[in-house]
C-alpha cells in the first residue's frame, strides 16, 4: 500500500499541470457546493423566524402602465 502511495505521489509530482488543474477543479466544485447548500439551507429548509409563517403575505399595487402589478411602493400608497 505504501509503495502504491509513493508511486501516486511521484506521478502527481511529474505531471504538475494536471495536478494543479485537478486541485483547482475540486476546490471550485467543493466551494460552489458549500455556497449553494448554505443558500438553500437558509432560504428553503430552515423555518421562518416568525410565530405564524402561514400568515405572511406580500402586497402588490397596480402600476400606471396598463395596470401592471409592482411590489415596491411607499407607505402612503399602502395606506391609500
Amino acid at each position: 500500500m505504501v509503495q502504491h502511495f509513493r508511486q501516486a505521489l511521484r506521478s502527481l509530482r511529474a505531471h504538475s499541470s494536471f495536478t494543479l488543474t485537478a486541485v483547482a477543479c475540486l476546490g471550485l466544485g467543493i466551494g460552489a457546493n458549500a455556497a449553494l447548500f448554505g443558500i438553500f439551507d437558509t432560504l428553503l429548509w430552515k423555518p421562518l423566524p416568525v410565530r405564524e409563517p402561514a400568515a405572511i403575505v406580500r402586497a402588490f399595487a397596480r402600476g400606471p402602465i396598463q395596470g401592471r402589478l409592482y411590489g415596491n411602493f411607499s407607505y402612503p400608497e399602502y395606506r391609500a
